[in-house]
């Protein structure tokens, strides 16, 4: 069976395959899912496709990593991080800004996370459609996981500011009935 689909180049480190005989993959009937045989297809270091297979044939140069009867699941998404990269503030000035993007997301990929959403803080408000890129532009130069942002509503909210985050690129919110300081 050939695996791999259109991959145009497998000799970089971050395109290869992963390859088990307890892979849990969605149910092939479709609710829930079941463990299986499988191959794990990662090209830039991102999952891209499995086969229900482990009798695979690659491109040349694919490195196929067999794992044996270790087990491949899905990634935890942990909904609820707040990371302390805060631009201005001296690390340790602020309860809020202790770890950043790369020492946190490296922290939360080892427990098995592959997916945070960070949340607001006093020092990354994320209140505007500014904030969200300037803090997207942060988590993409230094995460090793994918990074969500969750806008800050506080008060009665103002009007469009939950679309207006939305359509820079937030993807959750989290609101406040009371200034966080006042909490």
């Amino acid at each position: 069976m050939w695996c791999g689909g259109s991959l145009e180049s497998w000799d970089s480190p971050g395109h290869y395959a992963l390859r088990s005989s307890r892979v849990v993959l969605p149910a092939a009937a479709g609710e829930g899912f079941e463990v299986v045989a499988a191959t794990v297809l990662v090209r830039d270091e991102k999952i891209v496709g499995s086969e229900r297979s482990v009798e695979c044939a690659f491109e040349d140069g694919c490195e196929v990593r067999d794992l044996g009867d270790l087990v491949i699941f899905p990634g935890v998404v942990d909904a609820g991080a707040r990371f302390g990269e805060c631009p201005g503030v001296a690390a340790g000035l602020s309860t809020d800004c202790w770890e950043g993007f790369a020492t946190g997301t490296r922290a939360a990929a080892a427990g098995g996370v592959t997916t945070t959403v960070d949340l607001a803080s006093l020092h990354a408000p994320l209140e505007s459609a500014n904030d969200v890129q300037g803090r997207a532009e942060l988590a993409a130069k230094s995460a090793s996981i994918d990074v969500a942002l969750a806008i800050r509503l506080e008060g009665c909210c103002r009007r469009g500011h939950l679309e207006t985050g939305v359509e820079a690129g937030a993807v959750a919110a989290t609101a406040y009935l009371t200034p966080p300081s006042a909490a």
